[in-house]
């Protein structure tokens, strides 16, 4: 298995603290980050897929969920800040070929702080190699709306 849980997280990692080297990045939840904005960056999931299965038993491929949470370090302007950060995460997944199945927002009303979670899906191959940053093509993703 070429593609690991590690592997996909430092790929985003790197892809979004080169978008936004300010952003604090973690694969841990935590009630009261350290520093904002902030992303929590977690595999919620990895099975694999009893319906890919060959005669000898080999399943051969697994699907991979991933969620990404933004939360925005600003008052005024953090949906803004926060769909920021959200594009260069997306832009990282849809470089390793995960869909994202779906984006929420969520508004902390006392505060007036954003956090976005979405979560991206593949189906990873034994076999397949993970891409270094060179050899990935860029595809071209829906914009975010502010």
């Amino acid at each position: 298995m070429n593609v690991t849980r590690n592997a996909v997280y430092s790929y985003v990692y790197d892809e979004v603290k080169a978008a936004n080297a300010s952003v604090y990045i973690t694969s841990v939840y935590e009630p009261t980050f350290a520093k904002l904005p902030a992303v929590v960056l977690r595999e919620i999931g990895d099975f694999r897929n009893s319906e890919n299965m060959s005669f000898t038993g080999a399943q051969g491929v697994r699907t991979s969920t991933f969620e990404a949470q933004v939360v925005s370090g600003k008052t005024n302007g953090s949906l803004s800040e926060a769909y920021t950060i959200l594009d260069a995460v997306r832009m990282a997944f849809f470089k390793l070929h995960y869909n994202e199945t779906n984006a929420v927002i969520i508004e902390d009303g006392s505060t007036g702080r954003f956090r976005l979670r979405a979560s991206y899906r593949r189906v990873i191959g034994d076999y397949d190699p993970m891409p270094s940053v060179s050899t990935v093509s860029t595809p071209t993703p829906t914009p975010s709306a502010p």
